[in-house]
């Protein structure tokens, strides 16, 4: 299990929920700061992206972590 999966499976665990609904929660999320259409926006939100489109729950938490967790 890699980290990102551990953090999904720490966070459903915590919210005594699933995994699955873990990551539709995460991607209710990401469409709808994706609505909020400013270039700074979503220049930041397909940044996170290795296909500068919208970022899956998997690239959103490798951002966090390495730039708002873990910053170096």
């Amino acid at each position: 299990m890699n980290y990102i999966e551990n953090i999904f499976r720490k966070t459903a665990e915590e919210d005594n929920t699933t995994v699955e609904n873990v990551q539709k929660e995460i991607i209710f999320a990401i469409e709808t700061a994706m609505k909020n259409t400013s270039p700074n926006n979503l220049k930041t939100l397909k940044s996170m992206s290795a296909t500068g489109e919208t970022p899956t729950p998997e690239e959103l938490i490798i951002y966090l972590c390495n730039n708002i967790v873990f910053p170096e």
